[in-house]
């Protein structure tokens, strides 16, 4: 209570300090409570954009005519007489010292700042956002797909966390996966009766909850603020997000008021060159959700098919063994023999996220199991192997050689992995 009361305390003092009137010692003091308080930090960033505007507004309405000059008095006036919280916390401080400089010019600026003043509201942080979004167990949008050379796609989607997802494709399929089960049911909606189930191929999947929710956490992303818009008639700040080295644009529009995306603009590039323009729009989170939507039983009249796709993903598991074997390699002999401590070290060497992915094991956090050998380890020394929950037939390993071997017998597994784990 104290704490907000001596904040509002310092509105003179921080719109003094916009205009430079401070005195350096009450300004030092004053920007280092603005660096520790929220509220204090929001509203010196909104009075230095209008303080911004004011200039900008001055230096274009010098030259308009005296009627457009009594008209913005006139709207002034009437704007006074109006009650507004926020005009008497924002204007008023600024009124006080800007009128004796620059007289009736500022008038005329004030009075042009408050029609423009509609468009300024509270600041948005951009962890505030992913906050939100992450505290979301629902969430439903429709992205609109335009490509070079072909007709306009509509996608609809849901996601309940952290497990189902379903996407509509317009006169296409129905996807539904179960990230926990690692299955997916792809229903043929033009046929109106064939259904696929089979593992969920994660990388197949459109990621844009996932992506969203962790930009935070991922290296190499950039934020940064671009203004304001009207969107729906809404008023929405805009953030562009783009990570090194990538040549995806995107720009996420998000609502002040609820601190949550509305609006997702993104432009990419596939393999062959060609330009893709992806509008997300309609985004509602925590919404109710029908779970049947989710199930992966087919509907009647649905033939059922299923798809083993377990080879395939073995494979595709013993290709990402490879890869991180052979930039171990490469670190320790950059690092005098040491292998890395963790593998998030090799991304620099070419292992990413996706490479840490284990495909038979959709759901799992965690791809694959990492043991650091001394210098110089035998090369049937136990490096890298799939983590499981089932044995199901067998797993991926690799070795200090950096050979990869699927290893079907699990006894055969633990012999191994004991005589590596012994002191040399």
């Amino acid at each position: 209570m104290n704490a907000n009361k001596n904040c509002k305390n310092r509105r003179q003092a921080i719109a003094a300090l916009v205009l430079g009137e401070l005195e350096p010692q009450a300004a030092d003091e004053l920007r280092e409570h603005i660096d520790v308080c929220k509220t204090c930090r929001s509203l010196y960033q909104a009075l230095t954009k209008e303080e911004k505007t004011i200039e900008s507004a001055l230096a274009t309405i010098s030259d308009r005519s005296h009627s457009l000059q009594d008209n913005l008095i006139g709207r002034l006036q009437k704007e006074a007489q109006k009650p507004s919280k926020r005009s008497a916390l924002t204007l008023s401080t600024i009124l006080n010292s800007r009128i004796a400089k620059l007289a009736a010019a500022a008038v005329i600026a004030i009075a042009a700042l408050i029609a423009i003043l509609q468009f300024v509201g509270p600041q948005v942080a951009w962890a505030e956002v992913l906050k939100n979004i992450q505290n979301a167990k629902t969430v439903r949008w429709k992205t609109t797909i335009t490509a070079q050379g072909h007709e306009s796609q509509i996608m609809h989607a849901m996601v309940v966390e952290p497990d189902c997802v379903r996407f509509e494709v317009s006169d296409g399929p129905v996807f539904i996966m179960d990230r926990h089960k690692g299955k997916g049911l792809i229903l043929d909606y033009p046929t109106k009766g064939q259904a696929t189930l089979g593992p969920a191929e994660n990388d197949r999947i459109p990621d844009f909850y996932n992506v969203l929710r962790n930009f935070r956490d991922l290296p190499g992303f950039s934020v940064k603020e671009i203004g304001t818009r009207r969107i729906e008639g809404r008023r929405a700040i805009g953030f562009e997000v783009q990570k090194e080295g990538q040549q995806q644009e995107r720009t996420i529009w998000v609502d002040p008021e609820t601190e949550l995306p509305i609006r997702i603009e993104e432009t990419e590039q596939d393999r062959d060159g060609n330009v893709i323009h992806l509008v997300t729009t309609d985004i509602m989170f925590g919404v109710d959700l029908d779970m049947s939507l989710f199930s992966l039983e087919p509907p009647d009249g649905y033939e059922l098919k299923k798809v083993d796709l377990e080879p395939l993903r073995r494979v595709k598991s013993a290709v990402n063994v490879d890869r991180i074997l052979k930039a171990c390699r490469l670190y320790a002999a950059e690092h005098g023999g040491q292998w890395p401590d963790s593998l998030k070290e090799l991304v620099e060497y070419g292992v990413g996220e996706e490479t840490l992915i284990n495909p038979r094991q959709a759901g799992s956090k965690v791809g694959y199991i990492y043991l650091k050998p001394p210098i110089a380890a035998p090369e049937d020394w136990i490096v890298l192997y799939e983590a499981y929950d089932e044995w199901n037939g067998g797993i991926n390993v690799g070795y200090a050689s950096t050979r990869v071997q699927f290893v079907r017998d699990k006894s055969e597994f633990e012999n191994q992995l004991k005589e590596s784990s012994s002191p040399e």
